[in-house]
């Protein structure tokens, strides 16, 4: 497993790569201003495009503070639609089913095929292909 330099975007969200998943995870930390919220997402973006040979994604959503309020979701939604088109298999982690009905509903608006677990463990299982 390798740590990646990310200061850009935390501490709101973290990055890591194991082996052909990158792992990241949004944090406890809220965002106080919208623009953090462009800038750490943008960033992150940005730095998953650039990865290579890594075709699996998992979003760690559990430790994030509930938040769809309408500026949040306008600058996160394209940026959203981004993340996870440079990948092949996409999962998301959620701490609820009322969350995973949520995340559910932006990947059908966005047109995105993923899977939503409860459990990260089944989610890099699946990823896998185990």
């Amino acid at each position: 497993m390798t740590a990646m330099s990310t200061p850009p975007f935390e501490p709101w969200l973290t990055l890591r790569v194991d082996g052909p998943v990158a792992v990241m995870t949004r944090t406890a930390t809220p965002f106080e201003r919208i623009e953090d919220v462009r800038r750490a997402y943008g960033t992150l973006t940005e730095t998953l495009e650039a990865l290579e040979a890594v075709p699996c994604l998992l979003t760690d959503l559990r430790p994030a503070p509930g938040r769809n309020d309408p500026a949040f979701e306008k600058v996160l939604a394209p940026l959203r639609r981004r993340i996870y088109a440079a990948f092949e298999r996409r999962a998301v982690v959620v701490r609820t089913a009322i969350g995973r009905l949520q995340v559910q509903r932006h990947a059908d608006a966005d047109g995105i095929a993923m899977r939503v677990f409860l459990e990260p463990d089944e989610a890099l299982d699946w990823l896998r292909g185990s």
